[in-house]
Parts: structure tokens; sequence; C-alpha cells
């Protein structure tokens, strides 16, 4: 709405506004300088959150301040710590792909190479172009045998990031192993032409 007052006496004003279904807002006015004349005042528009975006917005806030702990668990190693607070995101937020990364890297770290692939499988659901989760799921494939899918997952990581370091070198050394040095030998060109320092 707008609204007009007229006459208001001089002096610094509390304004506290109101709706049902929405959230209060607050706010200071502060008409204390003297006039000689009546002037016409405005104040920009107020946006008012109905009471719902507002609890969304505090969820939406909690949630990530849930994943930033966990991740900063994750970064300092102490994944058996970060998983909890990942299943109590992931039950409010079963589309969170980044989520999703973390909790596969907690259930690589643990052994569980299966479990980390379904939950590698779920991110390049909803995110199909995260590199990391195709050569993640590349070094499960690897650990539970299967050469062939392991292959497969590093090279769609590269069809999506050409210069990823560890899905070069794990594709080459895969097939190097597999006796196939010749279709090893682009992917250890590329990597040292990116880094031509790594020993």
């Amino acid at each position: 709405g707008v609204f007009k007052m007229v006459g208001l006496p001089h002096g610094i004003y509390e304004v506290r506004f109101g709706r049902p279904g929405f959230e209060a807002r607050t706010d200071e006015w502060n008409l204390s300088e003297p006039q000689s004349a009546m002037k016409k005042v405005e104040f920009n528009p107020y946006v008012m959150l109905t009471e719902q975006q507002v609890a969304d917005n505090r969820r939406g806030e909690r949630l990530q301040q849930l994943f930033e702990e966990a991740k900063e668990l994750v970064r300092k190693g102490d994944t058996a710590a970060a998983r909890p607070l990942l299943e109590k995101l992931l039950a409010e937020r079963p589309d969170d792909a980044n989520a999703h990364y973390l909790f596969a890297l907690c259930l690589l770290q643990a052994g569980d190479h299966a479990a980390g692939a379904e939950a590698l499988r779920r991110v390049i659901a909803i995110n199909p172009g995260f590199a990391p989760a195709h050569t993640n799921l590349g070094v499960c494939h690897e650990q539970l045998g299967d050469t062939e899918q392991a292959l497969a997952e590093y090279d769609a990581a590269l069809a999506i990031d050409p210069a990823s370091p560890l899905a070069l070198y794990n594709a080459g050394v895969l097939r190097f192993n597999a006796k196939e040095p010749a279709r090893a030998l682009p992917y250890f060109e590329k990597l040292l032409a990116a880094s031509p320092d790594d020993d």
C-alpha cells in the first residue's frame, strides 16, 4: 500500500509495518530537522517477506552452515565426523549434488567403494557436468575391478575437463598396465604439457 501522513511533529520515529502472514518490519525515521515550511519527505518502499519465505530462508541458511561445517571436516580429513552432518543435510535436501559428493568422499575414505560409487552416480544424475564425480567414480570402478568402466569414467571426466590431472594420470596408468603404451602415451603427454615440472 501507499500511506500519507501529514503534519507529524519533529522527532525521531520508530515505525513498524505488519500484516498477518508476513514478517514484521521496523525502521527509524529521523524527522528531527526543524522546518520553516512543511516539506514533503518520501521513504523508499519496504518489501515484506511472508512468514513461509522467512522460514525457508532460515532453513536454507542453517543447511548451508551445516554444509560448510561438513566441508571443513572433510578438508581436514575427519570424514567420520562429517558423515552424520551430511546425512542430516541430505535428509532435508536430497538433490544437493555438492553434499552427495562430499558424502561420497567420506565413503571412499572409509573404503566403501560400492556405496561411494552409488553416491557418485547420484551426483552425476543431478549434475552430469561435474568432472570430479566422474573421476572419483572411475577410482571406485578401478578399486572394484571394473577397468573398462573406470576408463569410461575417466574419459567422461576428460570430456568435461580435458586438463584434469588425476583423470589423465589414472587413465594413462590403466592403459599402460593393460600393455597398451601407445594408447597410454597421449594421456601422459597432455599431463606433462599441463604440468611440465611434475616428477
